[in-house]
């Protein structure tokens, strides 16, 4: 397993977690302060651990690992076809068609 594989795996499973998290505390008006330690141990303390771990995850460093290593791939696909089709082309496999292989 990569180190980016890793990562995501981890990215989401954080996200997974803060997911119904998140839907309970954006339940409570905007602005309210919550005392935290007079919760500890109940749902509220769980949710608030759970967004601090998916916060921890989603750092930029993370965020943008993963968003090079899917350009990289996109970008790898698009070379791959592109020189395929180029040399399929260029072997006259195709006729005088206007529109090459994709």
């Amino acid at each position: 397993m990569t180190n980016i594989t890793e990562l995501a795996q981890s990215l989401k499973a954080a996200a997974e977690n803060a997911i119904g998290a998140h839907e309970r505390l954006a339940a409570y008006p905007y602005g309210e302060i919550i005392d935290i330690s007079q919760h500890e141990g109940e749902q509220i303390d769980i949710d608030i651990t759970d967004l601090n771990e998916f916060n921890k995850e989603a750092n930029p460093v993370n965020v943008l690992a993963l968003v090079e290593a899917l350009e990289g791939d996109a970008l790898d696909d698009v070379e791959v076809r592109g020189v395929v089709t180029y040399l399929i082309n260029r072997a006259g496999w195709v006729s005088d068609d206007d529109i090459p292989i994709m």
